[in-house]
């Protein structure tokens, strides 16, 4: 990103203008990153053996590496608050506390924030942080020890729909914000993967978008596209295409909820849906 278009610059001079925007626009990461080699971390949380999926490679949020480099992760506090995720995330931890799990699977977990405050709301609860992008366990990692909860976490470099768990692993399978980056196809293998690893009787808690923004279809598409082109979301309109509350339904889940969270001038949803 601002590296990437000072690339002809001197290295000294880079790194003081990183260090620059990094004090000014996310503090808190600036702080918690420090001195931390993301390179060497994430060699370390990587599975060699994993090979990424050709829809994965692409440049998510206009950036050429997409999540296989540390900028997404670094950057994720300015994300959570221009989008007002911070002031929903206690209504999303409240819905998933009532489910009480033992064991929860995070799917996709990024930065993991969310999970793991719910984990830290339930001292009894066993985590697993899943996700694609090395760098994404590297900051997670990094969240996990800030909040003293290693010794009943772990992470998993892994893909979302082959997570390599044995049927009715865990009672809480969590997708943060996941569904949205994914296509169509994958983001059915996925839930169908959910349906598998949860126990009978366990939940399945997706957060992201809202779909189905207004009534009309014609005026909804014409939304979706402009927010696709601003915000450079390549999968957005397939993720809008397919209700995830429906897609649930067809893979058997039952009981399922949406609940809708504001944060003006965004709206998110909450599916909640249970495994027979």
């Amino acid at each position: 990103m601002l590296l990437e278009q000072f690339s002809t610059q001197p290295a000294a001079w880079k790194e003081s203008l990183n260090r620059y925007v990094g004090h000014i626009l996310v503090p808190s990461a600036q702080e918690l990153y420090d001195n931390l080699d993301w390179e060497r971390e994430a060699r370390t949380l990587c599975n060699v053996e994993l090979v990424y999926p050709p829809y994965y490679l692409v440049p998510h949020h206009g950036v050429a590496t997409g999540y296989l480099s540390n900028w997404q992760a670094f950057g994720w506090e300015l994300i959570e608050h221009i989008f007002g995720i911070q002031r929903v995330r206690p209504a999303l931890i409240s819905i998933a506390q009532a489910t009480h799990p033992q064991r929860i699977v995070d799917l996709g977990c990024g930065t993991a924030l969310t999970s793991i405050r719910l984990a830290q709301r339930m001292p009894d609860t066993e985590l697993i942080l899943l996700d694609l992008s090395p760098y994404q366990l590297v900051a997670a990692q990094r969240q996990v020890q800030c909040f003293g909860l290693q010794q009943r976490t772990q992470l998993r470099h892994a893909c979302a729909e082959e997570t390599g768990f044995v049927d009715g692993y865990a009672d809480l399978v969590m997708a943060s914000l996941l569904f949205h980056e994914l296509p169509r196809s994958t983001a059915r293998a996925v839930i169908q993967e959910a349906q598998r690893i949860l126990t009978p009787g366990g939940h399945f808690l997706i957060f992201d978008a809202i779909q189905q923004v207004v009534p009309w279809p014609s005026v909804d598409q014409m939304i979706n596209k402009l927010l696709a082109f601003f915000m450079h979301e390549i999968y957005w309109n397939e993720y809008m295409s397919e209700p995830i509350w429906i897609s649930c339904a067809r893979q058997g889940f039952i009981h399922i909820k949406r609940k809708i969270l504001f944060a003006p001038p965004w709206i998110y949803q909450v599916v909640l849906a249970a495994k027979d």
